[in-house]
């Protein structure tokens, strides 16, 4: 297969490609242009040279996207062309790169980069991953669903206890990660009755009823990184975010 013309093979080009691929654009010879990247050595270089481009170039909105739109990459193609380049990957400056964007100061791109550590399937990413699910624990609630997926995914089976570690959590927000959609129906009757008595009134309501309470953990994730596109925020807090349930809450 012919690689794309010289001037469609700029960093640039392939990130915004990338980042059509995240939004799910039908743009027009899209999936052939990733196809004819991913079956050469050369196209290949292509796509790293662009991961290696984005992530360290400060705006976290364009990486964010582009990651998104490489997690796609990885999914696309002819399997054994996904798996060179995935092997390629591991050995890369951008996988380095995005191992440390797990702890960068800014959600968006903490999720993103724990998305594509499971994508890639490399156990070399779990220290990294268990590293940040303990910090999650503490402050980043919205990120512990992510990890738990991708920590599952990795580990080859359900974390059932990373599960219960989450169940002991002291913080709410913590345990009320659990009510997402992605978590919820891997918990076990025994770890969801648990949530069904939750000493927060909260949890306790999504938890009891199928149909969906004033409040849920779902329609708070919404919400809330709505309201950080709103403000123009990178990044929250446990207080912050436990504002915005106080307020959300009042009415």
């Amino acid at each position: 297969m012919t690689l794309p013309e010289s001037a469609l093979l700029s960093p640039d080009a392939v990130i915004a490609r990338m980042i059509w691929h995240s939004a799910g654009w039908e743009h027009s010879g899209l999936l052939e242009y990733f196809d004819a990247l991913l079956a050469s050595d050369a196209g290949q270089t292509v796509l790293l040279d662009a991961v290696e481009t984005v992530i360290p170039e400060g705006e976290p909105a364009r990486t964010i996207d582009a990651l998104f739109g490489l997690r796609e990459v990885c999914d696309w193609g002819v399997p054994a062309c996904r798996e060179a380049f995935r092997l390629r990957m591991l050995g890369s400056a951008g996988f380095a790169a995005i191992l440390g964007l797990v702890s960068a100061p800014n959600f968006g791109l903490r999720d993103a980069a724990a998305c594509i550590l499971g994508k890639l399937r490399e156990p070399a990413a779990l220290p990294t991953l268990s590293l940040a699910f303990g910090r999650a624990l503490r402050e980043d609630s919205l990120l512990l669903p992510r990890l738990l997926q991708e920590i599952g995914g990795l580990e080859g089976q359900v974390p059932t206890g990373r599960y219960d570690v989450v169940l002991e959590s002291p913080l709410y927000l913590a345990r009320w990660s659990l009510l997402h959609s992605d978590i919820w129906p891997h918990l076990g009757a025994e770890r969801q009755e648990r949530l069904c008595e939750d000493a927060h009134p909260l949890v306790a309501a999504e938890a009891r009823f199928s149909v969906e309470p004033a409040l849920t953990y779902v329609g708070l994730e919404r919400r809330f990184r709505r309201h950080l596109r709103e403000i123009g925020a990178s990044d929250y807090t446990v207080a912050d975010l436990e504002r915005f349930v106080a307020s959300w809450s009042a009415g």
